[in-house]
């Protein structure tokens, strides 16, 4: 399972899926037709549910980092 994983949305519907590891190294991409497509890959390979996903704000430039730093916040709030 990944730390944090990102769907970035293309222009014509399509969308891409990253994965990062809790240490913020890229591990991986899927390349799929939408967002519902990737949440739903998401959901089967790694059991991210749709209550697990946030938008990365508007003026994020390294929107990685943002999403590893909140992911780490999440698994630090579990302890």
């Amino acid at each position: 399972m990944p730390g944090a994983a990102v769907i970035i949305g293309g222009e014509h519907g399509d969308a891409i899926l990253e994965s990062f590891t809790i240490e913020g190294h890229w591990f991986g991409d899927n390349c799929v037709e939408s967002v519902r497509v990737a949440k739903e890959v998401a959901a089967k390979d790694w059991g991210i549910g749709a209550a697990d996903w946030e938008p990365v704000p508007a003026g994020v430039d390294d929107y990685s980092a943002y999403v590893i730093a909140a992911a780490r916040k999440r698994l630090g709030d579990q302890d």
